[in-house]
């Protein structure tokens, strides 16, 4: 009823854009989704690496390649003594092992 008589808000609100508006508002979360779900966005780099014998499985699934399932495998294996260990952990061969290896340690 306000957006018909202009009230509020409304008064400065182009009603006949708000479908356009709503859909490129949802292109851009869905973009942004896409962005967090492949680690864009990610925290985590060489300064700050993850500690595998600490960090959760959503926290691992930040590094590259390493999905839900992966980084529950990772968990379940613990613990390491050094990065080269998470070799053993199955999916993961030297091409993960080295995209991820800059940003994991075994330290506290």
């Amino acid at each position: 009823m306000a957006g018909i008589k202009k009230n509020g808000i409304w008064s400065a609100t182009n009603a006949e854009m708000i479908t356009e508006l709503r859909q490129i508002q949802r292109d851009e979360n869905r973009q942004l989704n896409e962005a967090l779900k492949f680690g864009v966005f990610s925290t985590v780099d060489e300064e700050n690496p993850i500690q595998v014998n600490q960090a959760s499985a959503e926290e691992l699934q930040q590094l590259s390649g390493i999905g839900p399932e992966l980084a529950e495998r990772i968990v379940s294996d613990r613990p390491y003594e050094s990065v080269q260990d998470l070799l053993k952990v199955k999916g993961i061969g030297p091409a993960t092992l080295e995209k991820i290896e800059p940003f994991v340690t075994t330290d506290e």
